[in-house]
C-alpha cells in the first residue's frame, strides 16, 4: 500500500495575510487618531473661551485702582487660567498636524512643552528628572515635528524605567559650531547590542503590548529630514542615551527677532465678532483700555450690517461662530467692505483645524490663539491698526 504524501508551500499565503492584517491595524489606528485629533480640537475651542473670559477680565479687575485688595487672589486666577491654557495648547501640539513651516526654535521652549506635558506621570511614577539648557541654544526646524522627537524619546525613557529602584531621566542642550545637540538619558534596563542595532526599525519593539514601534522610526525620519543625525547608547543595566544634532540655523546665524510691530497712530476702532457675549464683552473692556474705540457683532449679518455703514481700521473674529464660521463674514465683507479682508484677524483655540488654515491662507489673513488676554491683544492691535493708518 503507498501513501501519496503531498506538501504545499502556504508561507506565501501566510505571509500575504499577515501583510493584511498589518495594514488593517494601520487603517484603524489613522481612523482613532483623527477621531481623536478632531475631539481634541473641539474640547479646545469649549475650553478657550471661558478661559479667554477669565483671563481678560481678571486684567481688567486688575487695572482697576479698586483691585488692590484682591491683588493676590487675581494673579492667582491669572496664573492658574495661564497654566489650563497651557495644558490645552500642548495637548493641541501635539495631537494636531501641523505644516512643514521651520524657524529658528528656542529649545528651552521645546523642552518646556515636555515638562509640562509629562511632569504629573513622572510624580505619580517617583521619576526624578533635571534639565539643563546652555544658552543660548537654538535649534532649526518644524517645531511640531521637533516636540514630537522628543515626546517619543521621553516616553521611551520612562518605559525603560519601570521596575527600576533608581528612576531618573535627564535632558541635556547644547549648541556648538552652528549645530545644535540635545540628550534624553535614563537609568533604565539599557539594551544589548543585538537590540540597539534594531531600534530605528519600523515595527520593532521590545515592548509588547505597548506601541506600535513606529516612534524611534518616525523621530529617526524626521531627525534626517531636517539635516541631522539621531544615535543611541546604551548598556545593560546601566542605561540608555538619546542624542540628536540638528543645524542652529538655515544660513546665516540664529538671531531671534527684535522688530517690534509698528506703532498704531491715534485711536483705533475694531469690530469684534463673536457668538460668546462674554468674549465681546471682555474685548470692548480691554480695547477700551487702551484707548481705541470698539463695536461687537455675534453674527456674520450683524457684522456686515456694521461694516457696510462704519468705518473700521481691524476685525477680530472667532472662526466658529454658531452655526457658522469666519468664511461667512470674509464673504460678506468681500461684498460690502472688501478693505477690511487684510486687516482681520481670526481668532481660535484651534489654531491647527484645516478649516482655520484654509481660510487664513486663502486670504491672508492673521491667526489670534485663544485664550489671550492684554499683552497678545494690544500687539495685534499695534500691528494691524499701525499698517491700516
Amino acid at each position: 500500500m503507498k501513501v501519496l504524501l503531498v506538501v504545499t508551500d502556504v508561507s506565501a499565503d501566510v505571509a500575504r495575510e499577515a501583510e493584511q492584517a498589518r495594514h488593517r491595524q494601520e487603517i484603524e489606528q489613522a481612523s482613532r487618531l483623527a477621531a481623536l485629533g478632531e475631539l481634541v480640537g473641539g474640547v479646545a475651542h469649549e475650553l478657550n473661551n471661558p478661559l479667554t473670559a477669565i483671563l481678560g477680565f481678571t486684567e481688567v479687575m486688575t487695572l482697576s485702582s479698586h483691585a488692590a485688595p484682591l491683588s493676590e487672589e487675581l494673579a492667582i486666577v491669572q496664573k492658574e487660567a495661564l497654566r489650563a491654557r497651557n495644558i490645552v495648547r500642548d495637548l493641541l501640539f501635539v495631537v494636531k498636524p501641523g505644516d512643514t513651516t521651520r524657524t529658528v526654535i528656542p529649545v528651552a521652549d521645546l523642552v518646556a512643552h515636555i515638562e509640562r506635558l509629562r511632569r504629573a506621570a513622572w510624580t505619580q511614577q517617583g521619576i526624578r528628572w533635571d534639565i539643563a539648557i546652555e544658552q543660548p541654544c537654538m535649534a532649526w526646524g518644524n517645531e511640531q515635528q521637533l516636540t514630537q522627537v522628543l515626546l517619543n524619546l521621553v516616553t521611551n525613557a520612562e518605559q525603560a524605567l519601570t521596575g527600576r529602584p533608581e528612576r531618573h531621566i535627564r535632558i541635556r542642550a547644547t549648541s556648538r559650531d552652528g549645530r545644535t545637540q540635545i540628550s534624553v538619558s535614563d537609568t533604565g534596563s539599557g539594551m544589548d547590542e543585538a537590540t540597539r542595532s534594531r531600534v530605528f526599525e519600523p515595527f520593532f519593539t521590545t515592548k509588547q503590548g505597548q506601541g506600535t514601534g513606529l516612534g524611534l522610526s518616525l523621530s529617526h525620519s524626521i531627525v534626517q529630514s531636517h539635516n541631522g543625525e539621531l544615535r543611541v547608547e546604551s548598556s545593560p543595566g546601566v542605561g540608555t542615551t538619546f542624542t540628536f544634532t540638528l543645524p542652529a540655523a538655515a544660513d546665516e546665524p540664529a538671531r531671534p527677532r527684535l522688530d517690534s510691530a509698528p506703532a498704531a497712530a491715534g485711536t483705533i476702532r475694531v469690530l469684534v465678532v463673536d457668538d460668546e457675549p462674554s468674549l465681546r464683552k471682555v474685548c470692548q473692556r480691554l480695547i477700551a483700555s487702551m484707548g481705541h474705540e470698539c463695536a461687537t457683532a455675534d453674527t456674520s449679518a450683524s457684522a456686515v450690517e456694521l461694516a457696510a455703514h462704519s468705518e473700521f481700521d481691524m476685525v477680530l473674529c472667532d472662526y466658529r461662530l454658531g452655526s457658522e464660521t469666519a468664511g461667512d463674514v470674509v464673504a460678506g465683507l468681500e461684498r460690502v467692505a472688501p478693505q477690511l479682508i487684510s486687516r482681520m484677524v481670526i481668532a481660535t483655540g484651534a489654531t491647527t483645524d484645516a478649516g482655520v488654515i484654509e481660510l487664513t491662507e486663502k486670504h491672508g489673513l492673521r491667526l489670534m490663539a485663544k485664550p489671550y488676554g492684554v499683552n497678545e491683544l494690544s500687539a495685534i492691535i499695534r500691528e494691524v491698526g499701525g499698517a491700516a493708518r
